[in-house]
């Protein structure tokens, strides 16, 4: 990721940790897990957290790539 990704990935973070919003990526408004918000029974700090993070594009763009593609039935 550019410097200037990695900002806006820290700000996108930042916001959902902080209202419990989970980012979108490239106006695409889908999450491979969960939905826009983060799923309350996770917590927001400590080892589990991260638990919250999977299926938004921001954190793992790779992942949230292949699995949108199979939603979409596209093959590379």
């Amino acid at each position: 990721m550019t410097n200037q990704k990695n900002q806006q990935k820290r700000e996108i973070c930042r916001y959902c940790y902080q209202t419990g919003e989970r980012g979108i990526i490239y106006g695409i408004p889908y999450f491979y897990r969960g939905d826009y918000n983060w799923d309350h029974k996770i917590p927001k700090r400590g080892k589990e957290a991260e638990k919250g993070c999977v299926g938004c594009a921001w954190y793992d763009i790779e992942r949230w790539r292949q699995e949108l593609i199979k939603r979409l039935k596209i093959h590379d």
